[in-house]
């Protein structure tokens, strides 16, 4: 018999998984760590996303409210 599984979600901060909003994991408890694999041009993507500052932001709205001028 297969034992149930229950998925927690949680983020990598300095190199320790820690979970999400309330989930507490018993001490002891044994996981399994599943990381989706990210292409790279998508993984460079998300690099420049957080690289990115306010004025990087502004620029961005800026352009999408052009965009937005020129499609109506």
């Amino acid at each position: 018999m297969a034992a149930e599984r229950v998925i927690v979600s949680g983020v990598v901060r300095n190199g320790v998984v820690v979970p999400e909003g309330e989930a507490k994991l018993p001490e002891g408890v044994h996981v399994e760590i599943l990381m989706p694999v990210i292409p790279p041009e998508l993984q460079a993507e998300f690099d420049a996303w957080e690289a990115a500052n306010d004025e990087d932001f502004a620029a961005f709205e800026a352009m999408l409210k052009e965009e937005e001028k020129q499609d109506a």
